[in-house]
């Protein structure tokens, strides 16, 4: 009988002990998600604000004081949090900066990418720059190659009927 005690408590220790790595590694991932969300959430708000606010004709529409406000907000955040500023919230405030430096980062990459291929369709310098997201500075790219195609066919369709 007392080899049978021994035994139960033996599992029940073992047991606790499994509950206990259960539960850290519980918390280790939801710390992961959490601080994930906190990053695509302002990656995507900002995201959307620009997409939202920003004048396709005007490049400083979406500016404060001439900066991008996802930059801004992003360094400042970073700043708060390394001072001291966000307290025992610190690691939630380098996450959010984190997506707010995301988000100019992916805007900035756009429309270098977006030069980049003018100069190699000998585009460059031709005034079609465009911002806003990158959904809306596909649709203007798109119709600027509608608008070229059909000029192009019309001033050949003119050639052919004179």
């Amino acid at each position: 009988m007392a080899e049978s005690v021994s035994k139960m408590k033996e599992s029940l220790t073992r047991a606790k002990a499994q509950v206990a790595r259960i539960r850290e590694k519980a918390e280790e991932t939801m710390s992961t998600a959490k601080t994930t969300v906190e990053t695509v959430g302002v990656a995507f708000g900002f995201g959307y604000l620009r997409g939202r606010m920003t004048d396709p004709a005007d490049e400083e529409s979406f500016k404060v004081a001439g900066v991008e406000p996802d930059l801004l907000a992003g360094v400042g955040m970073h700043a708060l949090a390394f001072l001291g500023g966000a307290g025992k919230y610190s690691e939630d405030m380098h996450a959010m900066a984190n997506g707010a430096l995301a988000s100019f980062a992916v805007t900035k990459g756009v429309e270098i990418g977006l030069d980049a291929r003018e100069e190699s369709e000998g585009t460059a310098g031709t005034g079609r720059r465009v911002v806003g997201s990158p959904a809306q500075i596909g649709a203007q790219r798109s119709m600027q190659s509608v608008a070229q195609q059909m000029a192009s066919a019309g001033a050949a369709s003119s050639r052919a009927g004179a």
